[in-house]
């Protein structure tokens, strides 16, 4: 996702000399890049209110997908800067794929990784494991705690087959594939609209038990509008004021 900053200054050459129009190349320059780097900073500012932030980690992660690089720069010869967010295209800057571009327009929130069994349909296709991270006073949850290193598979009775278990009471009772256990203790929870939880067992108690995932079904994420916007806001606010401490700055240095 990419904002170019252009400028168009042929107006003001009319009211200039000669020596201020062999100026203002320089003084563009100077003005697209501070523009530019306004706008960075100004989308930074935005992702912190408009997201989530539980760390000064994942503060980072995220700013480093704010990119304004060298090649992006404005020059004399190419009166353009271009401000990314999202992957940079450098592997030995960035390796993991960004998912903030999604955001700016809304999008289908769905996983890639199966939670669990291959015999049996626990949850929908693409549902996602949400951590608990207040789990047993953990601020962060352990990545062998995730579902995909759990090796989560079908429970199973004395014979083989699949075990069953007793659902629901009264009329409503039921009988369904009890759903899956794991490594360290862990079991699957299946609510009946699709979701449910993985849970693990800290005691010898049934209810000795802490929630470590919520399994959420795939679903719309809604716009969270933190770039283009800010973006376009900044760049009116600053352009022109940039143009003018540019233009000052080129004349200063003139020789």
């Amino acid at each position: 996702m990419n904002l170019t900053v252009t400028l168009d200054v042929r107006a003001f050459q009319a009211f200039m000399t000669d020596f201020e129009r062999r100026q203002l190349p320089y003084a563009t320059m100077l003005a697209l890049n501070a523009t530019a780097a306004d706008a960075q900073r100004g989308i930074k500012n935005r992702i912190l209110s408009v997201f989530t932030v539980r760390s000064g980690r994942s503060s980072q992660w995220l700013f480093n997908q704010v990119w304004f690089r060298r090649r992006d720069r404005a020059t004399k010869a190419k009166l353009s800067a271009l401000v990314t967010v999202g992957d940079s295209g450098d592997r030995q800057d960035y390796t993991k794929r960004s998912f903030l571009p999604a955001y700016e327009s809304g999008f289908l929130r769905r996983s890639s990784f199966a939670i669990g069994g291959s015999r049996i349909k626990v949850f929908p296709k693409g549902s996602i494991a949400i951590p608990n991270r207040g789990a047993n006073g953990r601020t962060e949850m352990p990545r062998e705690l995730y579902p995909t290193m759990l090796g989560l598979q079908e429970r199973r009775d004395i014979a083989g087959g699949m075990q069953y278990v007793k659902v629901g009471r009264g009329k409503k009772a039921r009988m369904q594939q009890s759903g899956l256990k794991g490594k360290r203790r862990t079991f699957v929870v299946r609510h009946r609209d699709g979701a449910g939880q993985v849970r693990q067992r800290v005691g010898p108690g049934k209810l000795d038990t802490i929630l470590l995932f919520r399994i959420r079904t795939p679903r719309t994420v809604a716009p969270r509008h933190f770039f283009f916007e800010t973006a376009q806001r900044i760049a009116e606010q600053r352009m022109l004021i940039n143009l003018r401490n540019g233009f000052a700055e080129a004349m200063r240095t003139a020789r």
